[in-house]
């Protein structure tokens, strides 16, 4: 198995040697990033149950319990500093201790890290764990942005020729590449194309050494050029709504209040931000993050748009994913010679996946 971060399912004309190796699928992901989405794949669990949105996780009790006196002061003197004083925040965090990126001061008791990447944690119960893979994960390797893939390719080679039947491959350059550049770029456009001849170069030698054997090439999800960026006010919202907890990243904000009337009032006002869609009940239902944990009230940008500024600090990118599943752009891609459906889902794949390497 070859898995390629942030390869859309709409660049499968731009990678013919790909395309031509099998069953070319389009492949729907859930909400979120890619934490969330590497556990869909890799354990075939949605956000409700592996509990976890994201990186943070707020802790519901905590909504009752008020900031103490420090976190009031520091929080006031921070909502008080210009958005562009980046210099100002990263000194407050550094003087504060604060580890929890720009998460608010006012919030900083609510939220503990709890999000988990199956590829490079182990024992958590993925596909990794479960079975006997030879292993080579790009995101390990200590390489700077776009010089990470072919040292896990380099390997990967080598464990062909080995004779390593059940091998696992992950590439995460791209990604990186797409947030720093864009989606139409040169560098793109070149890494692009060298990930076509090696992975399909790869996949062929493998499949001449075992014919008999499944094969498959996977990615997340796809990716989106950035059009605009909305700032949503956040100090000032924190202001206004005293009884509310915010938490935004770049694409989503969540809203918690035990006071309905706070919670209400706080819900019309995020209703004028055009650039944001509402998520609602059924809706995260059917995409398994129905739990309270992430937030009462959940919105995501629409397709191009990008929170900024936003509780993970002030580099603005080029592109972004994570968009609403729905989103042509968002799709990510898969080729396999395995039996697969016509609009496959991460947890369908998953199972796919154990059933090909022989579990349940």
């Amino acid at each position: 198995m070859i898995f390629i971060d942030a390869l859309p399912g709409r660049f499968a004309d731009r990678l013919p040697g790909l395309a031509s190796l099998g069953t070319v699928r389009e492949l729907t992901p859930g909400f979120g990033y890619s934490v969330n989405l590497h556990a869909e794949l890799f354990l075939g669990r949605r956000p409700d149950e592996v509990g976890f949105f994201g990186e943070y996780k707020l802790d519901l009790e905590s909504l009752d319990i008020h900031p103490d006196l420090p976190s009031r002061v520091l929080g006031l003197a921070e909502s008080m500093l210009p958005r562009s004083t980046r210099l100002g925040r990263l000194l407050v965090a550094k003087l504060a201790g604060r580890s929890h990126g720009y998460i608010p001061f006012a919030f900083r008791h609510r939220f503990s890290r709890a999000g988990f990447y199956p590829l490079t944690t182990s024992g958590v119960g993925s596909i990794l764990d479960e079975f006997d893979w030879e292993v080579c994960v790009a995101d390990r390797v200590p390489a700077g942005l776009g010089r990470k893939d072919r040292v896990a390719l380099e390997r990967a080679r080598g464990a062909v020729a080995r004779g390593e039947r059940h091998l696992f491959v992950s590439l995460c350059d791209l990604d990186g590449l797409f947030h720093e550049y864009g989606i139409e770029h040169p560098v793109v456009d070149r890494k692009l194309r060298v990930l076509d001849r090696e992975v399909t170069a790869l996949v062929s030698r493998y499949r001449a050494r075992y014919p008999d054997e499944g094969f498959a090439v996977i990615s997340d999800h796809g990716i989106q050029r950035c059009v605009g960026h909305v700032d949503l006010g956040l100090p000032r919202l924190m202001r206004r709504f005293p009884r509310v907890t915010f938490f935004a990243d770049s694409l989503y904000l969540s809203v918690w209040s035990n006071d309905p009337g706070e919670l209400e009032r706080a819900r019309e006002e995020i209703g004028s931000i055009r650039q944001l869609r509402f998520v609602d009940v059924p809706e995260r239902g059917a995409y398994g993050i129905a739990s309270r944990a992430f937030g009462d009230l959940l919105y995501v940008a629409d397709e191009g748009y990008a929170i900024h500024p936003n509780f993970f600090g002030f580099r603005r990118s080029k592109a972004y994913h994570g968009y609403h599943p729905e989103h042509p752009m968002s799709r990510g891609l898969l080729v396999t010679n395995l039996e697969v459906g016509e609009a496959p889902g991460h947890t369908e794949v998953h199972g796919m996946l154990r059933a090909a390497r022989g579990g349940k």
